[in-house]
């Protein structure tokens, strides 16, 4: 019996690929004025140390915060998706586009890629509560 193959939906490839480069503009505007920031906050550092934690501080929660709702985000994605591949039994599931031609995968397979799914939504999640972590241990060290 020959594998069924699921086509490669071109319009979305360009659309991902588009959301991608967008993306990765907007990272690298964010990193530009990060990296202005910490200059700025290098200099504020020796005139007022005080105000420069506190910038620093402040800087840490909207990071951290964004963080928190991108990679919620994402795990909550990955865990529907790992639904729908339990629900239908089956892999890519009825109706999914696809970036490359995929090939069908049901039964034990299918559920092997559901776990997949669902583990990569455990690492997003462990991602929040680790930064989460390491803000509060900083916090309480730096007194605040």
């Amino acid at each position: 019996m020959p594998d069924t193959i699921i086509p490669a939906d071109k319009k979305f490839r360009t659309k991902v690929l588009c959301g991608f480069m967008l993306y990765l503009v907007v990272v690298l505007l964010i990193n530009r004025y990060l990296a202005q920031y910490a200059a700025e906050l290098k200099t504020l550092k020796q005139s007022d140390p005080r105000l420069a934690g506190r910038e620093i501080k402040n800087l840490a929660i909207i990071l951290f915060t964004c963080n928190g709702f991108l990679s919620s985000a994402l795990a909550v994605w990955f865990g529907l998706i790992a639904a729908r591949i339990r629900r239908s039994d089956s892999y890519p599931y009825p109706g999914m586009r696809v970036l490359k031609n995929t090939r069908l995968r049901t039964g034990s397979e299918a559920q092997a890629v559901a776990a997949a799914y669902v583990f990569v939504a455990g690492l997003f999640l462990a991602t929040n509560y680790f930064i989460w972590r390491i803000y509060s241990g900083a916090s309480r060290i730096a007194g605040g």
